[in-house]
């Protein structure tokens, strides 16, 4: 099932027309960003994955967000305390190495600067095909 929602997703950046307006920053209501919340992290600390996989289609296509906006808003919540509640239950059940994952830890927040130093020198036009096929292939990946 999470494969081919990863397809739909994939699907809509590859074939949603491009917005005409290319708002930068604007007002959302808190009580749909609440539920925006709400249903990814249901979702994040189900299947393991990111909030940018479900949150940066959202933010650009629900909420007419410029990609920089919606991957920065994305990036925001990912701050140590988001994932705290899932994270000490699998510490909990002996699940975690924590040597492992301090390492990677370190190399994931050291590559996703330059990461985010090459996405916001990104065309969106680009952006949305190369992630579209990224999530082609998380998607395969979850039906093999």
């Amino acid at each position: 099932m999470f494969g081919i929602f990863l397809f739909i997703i994939a699907a809509i950046e590859l074939f949603l027309p491009q917005s005409k307006k290319n708002e930068k920053k604007k007002t959302l209501p808190s009580l749909w960003l609440a539920l925006v919340g709400i249903v990814t992290g249901i979702i994040g600390g189900l299947f393991g994955i990111g909030a940018g996989v479900l949150m940066i289609p959202i933010f650009m296509h629900l909420f007419r967000l410029e990609k920089n906006y919606a991957r920065a808003l994305s990036l925001a919540i990912l701050t140590p305390p988001v994932s705290i509640g899932a994270f000490m239950k699998y510490v909990s059940e002996g699940m975690v190495d924590i040597r492992l994952s301090f390492v990677l830890f370190l190399s994931y927040f050291l590559a996703n600067y330059f990461g985010s130093l090459m996405g916001t020198k990104v065309r969106d036009t680009v952006f949305k095909r190369v992630y579209a096929i990224a999530l082609l292939f998380l998607g395969i990946s979850y039906l093999i």
